[in-house]
């Protein structure tokens, strides 16, 4: 019986002991956490250790050389495109001759495809025959040949004469009046303008007729003044010689340019030029005959491809071809979203031309580097947990060191 009493109160000294530690503890100054082995309050806890910061990735400074030859081959006109379609691709990297989308454009924008068109239509007026002819002189040719023969013919027509040819035609229209002579004229104001009757005499501002009459020399024109008055003949002379020498010059330009307008179009068209309908829709339709207007068939025909290409072909298949000549060519397409952290992570330039088509190679670098800089991010919140719960360890050490001065000093004393 009396030993029964004693495990009982051995036990209960045991759940005392037990529930009794943690006030112990905290009377103490250090948390239970912070004890030593086996809860000696005089044994120093551990000391925190600090965490260490990862390093970021290297920034990404790739080379940029890429950009002009992307642009130039982005920016391939669609003649360019055209061409080697329409003339085979055997030097080109577009598409193999055999696929089926380059049979069908082939066929559906060939020289003679556009010319039964053009036979049903008849535009302009102008017969079309296939194969399309080409031009053997270019328009300047033309109309400078043009223009050397109207001149020739303007020479003959309109005879050129020299100035004094002209002055002596106007010494015969305006010869001087002599006293003796019977005049009649017309006076330039006042009711009696006709003037009959002998010239008596001519003083320097006036004349005198018979029967007695004078008149003077402010009552006369310049062409009346002439026959009479020296200073004025000589004056009107000059004036009629430029006069004659314009109004030939006059005569045999209006005639070259009328001549020009009614026969080169004409020439143009057997020359196989026709007016370019496409680019000069408005203009064609005017009277008015400008050689910039005309274009040889074979070019007119291209301009028609190229249209076609335009309104029919280059929102799908332009598209396609673009892609797969791209891929070709080494580049890869990515999206706004990916354009977008690649960009930053490119430093993107002031005109943003990372959007759209970039280097297979550069891609995949960037890529990588985004991979590296997402760990870079999750070890830097790793890092941040970690600090933060080191500056709270810091913080109960220190407290921990300044309840328990002698620990410190004991361990100088052992050492």
């Amino acid at each position: 019986m009396s030993m029964r009493l004693l495990l009982r109160a051995l036990m209960l000294s045991a759940l005392l002991c037990a529930g009794l530690a943690p006030l112990v503890a905290q009377e103490g100054g250090m948390p239970p956490e912070m004890m030593g082995g086996g809860g000696d309050p005089n044994q120093p806890p551990p000391e925190p250790v600090k965490p260490e910061k990862p390093i970021p990735p290297a920034p990404l400074e790739p080379d940029m050389s890429w950009l002009d030859v992307r642009e130039k081959l982005l920016t391939l006109s669609s003649t360019d495109r055209l061409a080697a379609i329409q003339f085979g691709s055997a030097n080109s990297a577009y598409m193999p001759t055999d696929n089926p989308l380059v049979q069908q454009l082939r066929e559906y924008m060939s020289d003679k495809y556009i010319v039964s068109q053009w036979q049903q239509e008849r535009p302009l007026g102008n017969d079309w025959t296939y194969p399309v002819p080409v031009a053997r002189r270019s328009r300047e040719e033309i109309s400078a040949s043009l223009q050397a023969t109207l001149k020739q013919e303007a020479e003959t027509k309109f005879k050129v004469k020299t100035e004094d040819e002209y002055r002596q035609e106007a010494e015969r229209k305006y010869t001087i009046c002599k006293p003796g002579q019977t005049v009649r004229f017309r006076l330039s104001t006042g009711r009696k303008s006709e003037v009959s009757g002998r010239l008596v005499e001519v003083s320097q501002n006036r004349i005198l007729l018979l029967p007695r009459r004078f008149v003077s020399r402010d009552d006369l024109s310049d062409e009346t003044a002439a026959f009479f008055f020296k200073p004025v003949h000589d004056k009107v002379v000059e004036k009629y010689v430029k006069d004659a020498v314009l109004r030939n010059e006059i005569e045999r330009t209006n005639y070259i340019s009328t001549e020009e307008r009614r026969r080169l179009p004409q020439l143009l068209l057997q020359e196989h030029y026709v007016q370019n309908h496409i680019d000069f829709r408005e203009q064609v339709n005017t009277k008015i005959f400008k050689l910039e207007h005309w274009i040889s068939r074979i070019e007119l025909v291209r301009k028609q491809q190229e249209v076609l290409w335009r309104r029919n072909l280059e929102d799908t298949f332009g598209a396609r071809m673009r892609r797969e000549f791209m891929t070709r060519m080494g580049f890869q397409h990515i999206d706004a979203a990916t354009s977008s952290k690649l960009g930053m992570a490119l430093r993107a330039d002031e005109e943003n031309r990372y959007l759209g088509w970039v280097p297979r190679r550069d891609v995949d670098m960037m890529k990588a580097w985004l991979v590296k800089r997402a760990q870079y991010d999750q070890d830097m919140a790793t890092y941040q947990e970690r600090l933060k719960q080191y500056e709270q360890d810091k913080k109960r050490y220190d407290d921990w060191k300044k309840a328990h001065p002698e620990a410190g000093n004991d361990e100088d004393d052992d050492e």
